[in-house]
């Protein structure tokens, strides 16, 4: 879907009025369907084993994030192995089928944790683009924002919230005003 609708969209079609793969809508950013025009030069299935490595890719590096910044340090190897194994076991199904749908909630699941990660550490530009681009794509990541509030991080907040304005502006650079919806 992604890539049909990113064909649509510089072909000069409004890819929220028209039905994809199976009568599908897209409901992503028009920033997002720019994003994966690249995907569009090549074969499916090699856009379909691309996708699947980086979503595995990502996966590793959530996992990475979750076990460095969030298991409490004192956790001993054994302890961590059997954390990692059950949540591998019960997270399974789920990496599957994005895997084999070819989903994008690897990759909100990254951009969510890593721009935490940046903006806990002091790379609060960082952080707060990666948490824009996810809430351009979707607006789940936008449960963030509250969270960011809570802990003090106001400047990151709204940051995050004037870069969600200015991404949802840039499409219209490439497609025109009538399809940047």
């Amino acid at each position: 879907i992604y890539v049909a609708a990113s064909h649509s969209l510089w072909e000069g079609e409004n890819i929220y009025l028209k039905k994809f793969i199976d009568g599908y809508s897209f409901f992503y950013s028009p920033l997002f369907a720019i994003a994966v025009s690249p995907f569009a030069f090549v074969p499916p299935l090699l856009a379909k084993l691309i996708w699947g490595i980086i979503t595995l890719l990502l996966f590793k590096r959530c996992i990475d994030i979750i076990f460095k910044d969030y298991l409490p340090k004192q956790l001993s190897i054994s302890q961590r192995t059997a954390i990692l194994f059950f949540s591998l076991l019960f997270l399974f199904q789920a990496v599957r089928d994005n895997l084999n749908s070819s989903q994008v909630t690897v990759l909100l699941l990254w951009l969510c944790l890593e721009s935490i990660r940046c903006i806990n550490n002091r790379q609060v530009l960082l952080g707060v683009l990666l948490l824009a681009l996810g809430i351009d794509m979707k607006l789940i990541p936008m449960v963030l924002l509250p969270y960011l509030a809570y802990r003090g991080q106001w400047k990151a907040a709204l940051f995050t919230l004037a870069l969600v304005t200015l991404i949802q502006l840039v499409p219209a650079i490439f497609i025109g005003w009538q399809y940047n919806a």
